[in-house]
């Protein structure tokens, strides 16, 4: 026995081989759900980034269509030649500008469902 001090029995070497084994197994397992936790994050990050410059585009182009408008019918009723003319313009206007932000409304409405509807990659 005196030459067995200092050694390590083989059962206990074998016991500590297999708890660093299996140390590196949920290690490595760990580091692939991370990496594929973030890989499916950064996937989410950039379909929501394209959405949200999707709503962005289509927003500044409905205020360029509204500002159209409005300056348009400022000219109209520039341009108009007695009361009864200016409120006819002004029903007219009021009524295609309704109609027209209601499908504005809807597209916006569209593309933000989209936006947020947009499933996630792996």
């Amino acid at each position: 026995m005196a030459n067995d001090q200092g050694r390590v029995p083989p059962n206990m070497r074998e016991f500590a081989e297999q708890g660093l084994e299996q140390a590196r197994t949920a290690f490595e397992t760990m580091a692939l759900s991370a990496q594929r936790a973030v890989s499916a994050w950064e996937g989410q990050a950039a379909s929501a980034r394209a959405g949200a410059q999707d709503v962005a585009r289509k927003a500044m182009g409905i205020a360029g269509d509204n500002m159209t408008a409005s300056l348009e019918f400022a000219r109209q009723v520039a341009a108009a030649r007695n009361p009864d003319e200016v409120m006819r313009l002004h029903a007219a206007f009021v009524k295609a500008q309704m109609e027209t932000l209601a499908a504005q409304c809807r597209d916006l409405g569209t593309a933000a469902v989209r936006m947020t509807a947009t499933p996630a990659r792996d």
